[in-house]
């Protein structure tokens, strides 16, 4: 066990956007950008460390809040209580790979294909019908320089919507992937509107892609090409 001393995200946000006084301390604005630094440098390791977790090792932290990170005066970030875990299968972290690039390239259709391997999409499920759904919820979103100019957040309540309607299922380990860049988004986003977390994480995803020699990367960019 170590002992992790940093600042915490809610902190940061709180001194980054405070208008003079935190908990009985006064701030410069020295202090407040410098604040407002970490907590997006945070938040943009924070993704990448969600990343790694889905897309390397396959173990998640299963609760990964707020309170439960640190940012360190190294500029590393720290997880607290590692308590609860999630084991993901291979094959799910590869359709969570191929979900972010589809939502990425608006390659609806692909992105259902992805989310039946994700085993989202129930058997028997109106694959068309579903694919229809999240054409028209998600057609609006606009692009720009190629990445989904969208809020993270917005595209998860699109999804989340259609999976109401079509009562797709919802396993530990996707919900928790979901919620863990929701939350990171929100605090980014508090501290800058302009934050997406699609371009935070899709130099990662396209590094993944291009530097691991696998049939299911080599399935991935292929179904790019094709679009």
């Amino acid at each position: 066990m170590e002992w992790v001393v940093g600042d915490s995200p809610t902190d940061l946000l709180s001194i980054s956007a405070s208008r003079t006084v935190y908990q009985g301390f006064a701030y410069s604005e020295g202090q407040k950008v410098k604040a407002k630094k970490c907590l997006l440098d945070l938040v943009n390791k924070g993704v990448e460390a969600s990343l790694v977790q889905l897309l390397e090792t396959g173990l998640l932290h299963a609760d990964p809040h707020p309170g439960n990170l640190r940012y360190m005066s190294t500029g590393q970030i720290g997880y607290l209580d590692f308590g609860l875990l999630c084991q993901m299968k291979r094959k799910h972290r590869f359709a969570m790979l191929a979900s972010i690039v589809h939502i990425v390239n608006g390659d609806w259709a692909s992105l259902v294909h992805a989310l039946v391997e994700m085993d989202v999409v129930r058997p028997g499920t109106n694959i068309r019908l579903v694919t229809m759904e999240l054409e028209d919820a998600l057609g609006e979103v606009k692009f720009k320089d190629g990445i989904a100019d969208v809020k993270f957040s917005k595209v998860l309540s699109k999804i989340w919507s259609v999976a109401l309607r079509y009562h797709l299922r919802m396993p530990p380990y996707y919900t928790l992937v979901l919620r863990s860049l929701a939350s990171l988004e929100g605090l980014a986003v508090a501290a800058d509107p302009s934050f997406k977390t699609f371009e935070s994480a899709y130099p990662f995803v396209v590094q993944k892609l291009l530097t691991e020699n696998s049939a299911e990367t080599r399935a991935i960019l292929q179904s790019v090409k094709n679009i």
